[in-house]
């Protein structure tokens, strides 16, 4: 085996309550440098929870999060995205009374960051939207752009919540292909995804998440091998 590979994010034993609800209980998770990992349960099993805790919008009630050595579950949305921690909401996460060139620049606002290209060379559908407010874009063109801002913060950890929601099949599909060259340039990722077998088409293993428990991890391989996981995720129950 080789040397092993200290994560760049985890949750450990990571407890959160919402509204006076628990919603998470005793969450153990690790991304590495280019991971990309796929976070999969039923509606209400806690996933957006989760992206939030770890992006710094829901208060830790018990437990830690570490970026590699520095302990961050104390600290806020704006400090974790300095720190290279960016989320892409469900529900696309633009302004929509900004134009797509406004919404990239926000995007790179942490890291002063000004320069389109790198990002229109991964996104070219955007080059001529820049001009566009993104309130009047359509829903796939909205969540271009979302993902664009989001790249354009260079994050080492890149959390996604429910890309394809909404989407036509070809721009879900066209952001799946997307995440591989994402992660391949040094960028952890974890995404949340309703269609399981679209996301384990990509990723190098997945958590499983019920009532707020991780209850299984595997690769794609390992939990396609599992009748009970296919019975409930593919096949339906």
């Amino acid at each position: 085996m080789g040397d092993e590979v200290a994560p760049v994010l985890e949750a450990i034993k990571l407890d959160v309550e919402l509204g006076g609800h628990r919603v998470l209980t005793g969450v153990e998770l690790e991304l590495e440098g280019s991971d990309l990992v796929a976070l999969i349960g039923p509606n209400g099993a806690g996933k957006s929870s989760l992206l939030g805790a770890l992006a710094g919008l829901h208060r830790v009630k018990a437990g830690r999060i570490k970026m590699g050595d520095l302990d961050v579950t104390s600290t806020s949305l704006e400090q974790r995205s300095r720190l290279g921690i960016s989320l892409l909401p469900e529900g696309r996460g633009i302004f929509p009374g900004l134009t797509v060139r406004e919404n990239l620049f926000v995007g790179g606002w942490w890291r002063r960051s000004t320069e389109l290209e790198p990002v229109l060379d991964v996104l070219p559908e955007l080059s001529e939207l820049l001009g566009v407010v993104a309130g009047r874009l359509t829903r796939d063109e909205q969540q271009l752009c979302a993902f664009g801002r989001v790249l354009m913060s260079e994050p080492s950890i890149l959390l996604i919540d429910e890309f394809s929601l909404g989407l036509s099949p070809f721009v879900a599909d066209r952001l799946v292909r997307l995440m591989p060259d994402v992660s391949a340039h040094g960028t952890a990722i974890l995404v949340v995804e309703q269609d399981v077998e679209r996301v384990l088409s990509i990723v190098d293993r997945a958590y499983v998440l019920e009532g707020g428990r991780i209850i299984k991890l595997g690769t794609p391989y390992e939990l396609l091998a599992d009748p009970d996981f296919v019975l409930e995720y593919l096949w339906g129950s």
